[in-house]
Parts: C-alpha cells; structure tokens; sequence
C-alpha cells in the first residue's frame, strides 16, 4: 500500500494522546497540559501552544509536552520551532520512531533535505510497520526531486601500518599517519541539471611520496519515469602524487536507480573512463577503464549488497627486459550491513571480496611468464555518532589482505580513520 498525502499529515497526530501522559507535577502544570491538549483538538493552534509553553514555565519537563508543542507549531507553519521541540522530545525512547519520522518531515518543510532523510533512514529502520512504510515513501519522494544544493566537508587523522605505493599498489610494509580532507558541494544550474564539484587530500606526516591530491568538476542530468531515476553526467579529475601531475581522467557515467516503496531496491551504474597520465613516469596508467555495478539494500535499508565489474586497457610498462600489466578485469562482490544503536550512535559492517585477473602475462626479469592473478578481501568496521543534526563523529577500521601469484604484490594491511564529517544543506 502506496501511502497518501493524507495519512502522511495524519501520522504527525498519530500519537498526540498515547504521549500525553505526564508524571506527577503541579496542579497548575498539569490543568496547562490538559488545556493544551483540549486547544488543540478544538483548532485553537496559537492557544494550545500558549497552554503547552505555559506548562513548561510552570515546571513541567516532559518528552510528551515537547512532542505535543512540535505538533501545535508543525500544524502552525512554524517548523524551526516544531523541529526543536521534536528535537527535546526524542528522549523517549519509546516513540522514538515517530520522532524521528516528524522530525524529517520539519526538515523538509525548513528546505533541509539531507537533513530529512538522515531522520527518514532512522525511522525507516523502526519496528512499527506503519511508520516504517511512511518513511520509505518520504525517502522515495526525495529521491524522486533533483537533488538540492549540497556541500559536505570531513577532516580525519588516520593510521596505516602498510602505506601502498598508489600507483603499483604494492607495500613496503612501512606504516605512517596520515590526514584526510575531502570537500564537496553541488549546485542545482538549471531544472534537472547540477554542477559537482569535489577535492580530496590525502597527506602522510612521514612517508609524503605517496600524498595524493584529487579535484574533480562534473555535470549531472536528472530525470525520472514511473519508479526509475536515471542520472546521466559527465566530469574531469586531476590528481597529483607527492606534489606532482599525476592523472587526468575524462568519465561519462549513466545511474538508473529504482523507487519502489518498502520493497527491495535496485540501483545499476556504467561509468566509462579515459585516462591519460599527467607526466611520461605515470605513462603505462593511461588508457581506458569502464566500470559496472549493481546494488541491493533491503526495505528496511539496513543491508545492502553489491557487484561490481571493471574492465581496463592501459598502455601498460614494458622495457628491454620485462613487461608489466596495468589491465586488469575485475568483479568484487561486497555486503554491508547497518545498525542503529540508539543516543544517535549508528554502526556499519561490511565484507569485500575482489578479484583481478591482468590482460597479459608479466614478464620478470629473468625470462618467466606469469599470469598475474589477485584476490583481495576486505574487512570494514565503524561507528558514527550526530553531535548535532549536522556535525557527525565517526571511527572506522579497514582490514585487508591481497594474495598474489606473483609475490610482490602480496600485502596485508590495517587502516584506522578518526573524523569529523559537517553537512551544508
């Protein structure tokens, strides 16, 4: 069932009398409250929200006097002040989901949208079926709008016990700190069109061959049919490596993702590359790369799965004596799972497992011919945790270990991240 606008608006009453509840407090307190409650059933907004606010200067602190005002200054247009009383009430733990479902609903009315939906995906994962469903139907409805202006910017210090060289992808098992800075943002440029843009740093504090520097500029149209959002773009990246021109990269990609509610989605994605190294030492990197994947996440958005494919034909490095590829084909299956564990503190799980088989044969140095051949399988771990609706905390652990037939690409490596992650909406 398909919900309708009404039940959306009906669902912010939904528990206005199972919260009314209050503990003992002052006659007057609780003659405010009840007069509060009366108000509002008879329309009288403006009153009601004078009687709940008359409650609260006369003592009375109750999560179901804060869900009670959310609603009077939701049904008033007021939505900052009927997020902030949603906000007070969400230490019920007992209705929590329907807080949280209202919340993203004031969100939306205050034009956050990434906001709302972080408050939607709480409430999408809840035990009550009904709200749970709603919450779906709002995150699709997002989905279903070109997305809005956005920036993000995360700051992290990190651990790494072997840092790879980025362009042979093999280790010296050396470990380093290092810091983390991405940045983000989009601009809506005309109807169903947006400008991205992005920058990423990453800077070891003792190993700085293999700083990387990337800047990124794209295009993106959006359009929809029936329960398909398709996302059709294009972009330009630079990198550098420790300071120098690294890679330019041309990328046209195609997104098709669908929008059934409260059912299993799909999403499948095609990106085709060209890349051209930035100066003649990168050179054997240059040439194509296309890339496919397709992803499945659960009604209730708290496991997902994907596979993914990679195709590459890059010039490759050969000399006098031996030949390298850099063509490698590639499938990777991987599985995540999501948890919240309540106090606005969330979990993720995840498993990696990637194959690469490469084009043609290396040739060593002393005449042999391999077939190079590699499986990687990563382990993910990491908590989150809203200091505020836009500041998040978040820890994550990244396990990996790479086997070979050729053994100078063999590596085991640990990688733990620290972050702080703020969200412009």
């Amino acid at each position: 069932m398909t919900p309708t606008r009404s039940m959306v608006t009906l669902i912010v009453l939904g528990l206005l009398a199972g919260l009314s509840t209050a503990p003992v407090y002052a006659d007057d307190a609780r003659e405010l409250f009840k007069q509060g409650q009366s108000l509002f059933k008879q329309g009288q907004l403006n009153e009601a929200i004078e009687a709940f606010t008359g409650a609260r200067r006369a003592g009375l602190d109750h999560p179901a006097l804060y869900y009670n005002l959310g609603v009077a200054y939701y049904r008033s247009n007021r939505y900052q002040m009927a997020y902030d009383s949603f906000r007070m009430a969400a230490s019920n733990p007992k209705f929590s989901q329907l807080i949280h479902y209202n919340l993203g609903l004031s969100a939306q009315k205050l034009g956050q949208s990434q906001l709302a939906s972080a408050w939607f995906e709480k409430a999408a994962r809840g035990e009550k079926a009904k709200i749970r469903a709603l919450a779906l139907y709002q995150l699709d409805q997002q989905a279903l709008r070109v997305d809005e202006d956005l920036a993000i910017i995360s700051l992290g210090l990190g651990h790494d016990d072997n840092v790879l060289d980025p362009n042979t992808l093999t280790g010296d098992s050396e470990s380093d700190q290092y810091l983390e800075f991405y940045l983000s943002g989009r601009q809506q440029i005309a109807p169903n069109w947006q400008l991205n843009a992005s920058i990423f740093l990453q800077d070891y504090l003792d190993t700085n061959t293999y700083d990387l520097m990337a800047l990124k500029l794209g295009t993106d149209h959006v359009s929809q049919n029936r329960n398909w959002k398709t996302t059709t773009g294009v972009s330009i990246e630079h990198s550098t490596l420790d300071g120098s021109p690294y890679l330019n990269t041309f990328t046209l990609g195609y997104k098709n993702q669908q929008l059934v509610q409260n059912k299993d989605r799909w999403r499948w994605r095609l990106r085709a590359s060209q890349i051209s190294a930035a100066d003649n030492l990168y050179d054997p990197q240059s040439g194509m790369q296309v890339r496919a994947d397709l992803r499945w996440q659960s009604p209730q958005r708290d496991w997902t799965a994907s596979y993914g494919f990679e195709w590459n034909d890059r010039d490759d490095l050969q000399d006098a004596t031996t030949f390298t590829s850099y063509s490698p084909t590639r499938h990777s299956l991987k599985l995540d799972w999501h948890q919240n564990l309540g106090h606005d503190w969330q979990t993720l799980a995840g498993v990696t497992f990637k194959t690469s088989s490469y084009a043609d044969p290396n040739r060593l140095s002393d005449g042999t011919r391999i077939d190079r051949e590699d499986t990687l399988v990563e382990y993910e771990l990491g908590v989150e945790k809203n200091l505020d609706d836009q500041l998040v905390f978040s820890i994550n652990l990244l396990a990996s270990d790479n086997e070979s037939n050729i053994d100078d690409y063999d590596y085991t490596r640990n990688q733990v991240l620290i972050g702080i992650n703020y969200l412009f909406d």
